[in-house]
């Protein structure tokens, strides 16, 4: 007859079997080993810092005054050919600003003619020589109160060689004006005679 086991070794022997299958058997939520992994290699950055520069706070970045000008050369505008102002002078043979360097000569009177003119002016007539070719004639007058003092003279530039040749002229050259009346007329302290003065000949 056969030998019959306990229930209770059974028992023992199934739980035996279970716990070696157990341990034979992996379980997926067993403690895997932690793999070591390498950091990722480091990228070298480089930061490139730019130094600020020194602003000069004692003047402006920036020239704020306004330029100065550079110097111009005045223009001087010529007038054109007819254009240029007439200059009061004296006609000859009267006395000229430039007489004052000049040296004072003698004229030789030959005649001396007088006749009322327009305007109240006297028309003198004169001929006569001068002392040389280099020389000018002058004509000067003054009028004090009914006397008319002609001077007949002549002037030259001093220094100057000159031949000694007496030099022959005649002028027409009017006087004044006057006022109207008669005058005794004098030239070179000579006296010529009366003359009547009157505005309107007429």
């Amino acid at each position: 007859m056969p030998k019959k086991f306990p229930l209770v070794g059974l028992l023992v022997l199934a739980i035996a079997l279970a716990a070696c299958t157990a341990a034979n058997t992996p379980t997926s939520n067993a403690a895997q080993p932690t793999q070591k992994t390498s950091p990722p290699p480091q990228t070298e950055m480089r930061i490139q810092v730019s130094t600020p520069q020194k602003v000069d706070t004692a003047r402006p970045p920036f020239n704020t005054e306004p330029p100065t000008p550079a110097p111009t050369t005045p223009i001087r505008v010529m007038p054109s050919p007819g254009t240029f102002p007439k200059t009061k002078r004296t006609p000859l043979p009267f006395p000229q600003p430039e007489d004052a360097q000049m040296a004072t000569g003698v004229v030789h009177l030959k005649d001396v003619q007088a006749e009322a003119a327009d305007g109240g002016k006297v028309l003198l007539t004169l001929s006569g020589q001068l002392p040389t070719p280099c020389s000018q004639l002058r004509v000067a007058v003054k009028c004090e109160k009914w006397e008319i003092k002609v001077k007949v003279y002549s002037v030259y530039e001093p220094n100057t060689e000159c031949a000694d040749v007496l030099k022959p002229f005649s002028v027409r050259v009017k006087i004044g004006p006057f006022p109207d009346g008669e005058y005794i007329l004098w030239v070179n302290g000579q006296k010529i005679g009366k003359v009547a003065v009157k505005h309107n000949t007429n």
